[in-house]
């Protein structure tokens, strides 16, 4: 294809350089625009290390480390670049910062809001990165002056981080969920202890049991919540932040009263795993994807599932709405709206947060939910053993990852595939 078919009559077809979408034009790069200068081979610092790339932003404002930030990370590195928006590409040879792992790679990461950490300057932008090996480290990027290590040597859990949040609202406190089906709650001031952690018995309902730890001064973990007969494979907290999505690896979808640990509804995948989860930018709906390779959408408020949507033909690895979009008064027919018989409801407290005065079905205005599939790679949750070794970083590197087109096929409501290779940030290394 590099060099063109030859037509009947001798000559060459086209190759066209360009194409055109909804969501603007395409053009294709060539190799010198879109590679660093003395690349390094990167097959073999990821080859033991089948994280997928996660991507965190956070906007920190204004100042001398203020404005737009984008973290990702490949194999066992993490970089953190300014982020100019889709059409002006940021310098990949002068990231914010680079880091480069051994014994562990990360697998997860979060931004949390500025000023967020009590004993810390308002210009620290606290970034929580999360291990296979177990491991949470919280870093500055920016400024580089701060770093802590919690489960360092591996006492509280001994699995690969799946997923971590800062908690909205809730100043230092993150949660941090694990492959073993733990979910634990850590404050950023506290240290960890010097033993492993002791828990006793705090409440308990179908298909989770919560523990509070039992010490006399107060350490790491705060809390622990053992969730399903799998792993956890992310968490999401609700817009207005009292809520709490859970997906397992044993097909459920568990929703928690954040302050109460209170299970206020549940539902069932087709078949399979729940791999991703994400909820409306309203709070009326929850959506996940799994193995089963459908879209299930539940219903919040209805405590239900209201519509599985068909149409991959491949694990759902991520599902995210678009609020410029479609409108939920514009979906056209011939969606399956059959509920599921298997899901589960409960009593949940009063919603009287402003977040959750929702709009009727028919608003103009709403969002459009789009999923992300297509060269996923299968995960088991057995992790091999390596050895750990102190989680060390390079700062001063200025190379910067080379940028590789990404293949997607993004499905709206109608389920409707489109191409979405964005050529102006790529993010995944070839």
């Amino acid at each position: 294809m590099a060099g063109g078919m030859l037509d009947s009559g001798g000559g060459r077809d086209e190759l066209k350089t360009q194409f055109m979408t909804r969501e603007g034009t395409y053009h294709l790069m060539t190799l010198a625009e879109y590679s660093r200068p003395n690349r390094v081979g990167y097959a073999n610092q990821a080859a033991n290390c089948n994280a997928p790339v996660k991507v965190s932003f956070v906007n920190s404002g204004t100042g001398e480390n203020g404005g737009e930030k984008i973290a990702f990370n490949y194999g066992r590195e993490l970089f953190v670049y300014p982020y100019k928006g889709v059409r002006k590409a940021a310098d990949l040879t002068k990231p914010i910062d680079k880091r480069v792992y051994k014994g562990t790679c990360p697998t997860c990461h979060d931004f949390g809001p500025p000023g967020c950490l009590k004993n810390e300057s308002a210009d620290v932008i606290p970034l929580l990165v999360g291990f296979s090996g177990g491991q949470i480290q919280l870093i500055d990027p920016a400024r580089k002056e701060l770093s802590r290590l919690y489960n360092e040597e591996r006492m509280i859990d001994k699995t690969r981080v799946s997923c971590l949040k800062w908690a909205p609202g809730r100043t230092d406190t993150f949660l941090v969920s694990h492959a073993s089906g733990q979910l634990y709650t850590y404050q950023a001031d506290l240290e960890c202890g010097n033993l492993p952690p002791q828990f006793q018995f705090h409440k308990g309902g179908e298909g989770f049991t919560g523990y509070t730890c039992k010490t006399k001064a107060t350490k790491n973990p705060v809390y622990r919540c053992s969730i399903g007969a799998g792993p956890i494979n992310e968490f999401v907290f609700s817009p207005c932040g009292a809520y709490l999505a859970v997906v397992s690896q044993d097909g459920m979808l568990r929703v928690f009263h954040f302050d109460t640990m209170e299970l206020v509804g549940s539902a069932r995948s087709y078949f399979g795993g729940l791999l991703c989860v994400c909820w409306s930018p309203d709070g009326k709906y929850i959506v996940a994807g799994g193995e089963d390779d459908l879209v299930t959408v539940y219903s919040f408020h209805e405590r239900r599932v209201v519509v599985r949507g068909q149409g991959h033909r491949s694990w759902v690895s991520v599902v995210s709405f678009d609020v410029y979009n479609l409108a939920y008064g514009e979906v056209p027919d011939g969606l399956d709206f059959s509920g599921s018989d298997d899901e589960g409801s409960c009593n949940p407290p009063a919603i009287n947060s402003p977040s959750t005065l929702h709009r009727p079905l028919t608003d103009t205005q709403g969002p459009t939910l789009h999923t992300h599939a297509g060269g996923i790679a299968r995960q088991t949750g057995r992790q091999p053993r390596t050895a750990l070794t102190e989680v060390t970083a390079t700062q001063g590197d200025q190379q910067a990852v080379p940028k590789s087109p990404a293949h997607h096929s993004h499905h709206i409501l109608t389920l409707s595939h489109q191409t979405a290779q964005s050529t102006q940030q790529r993010l995944s290394p070839q």
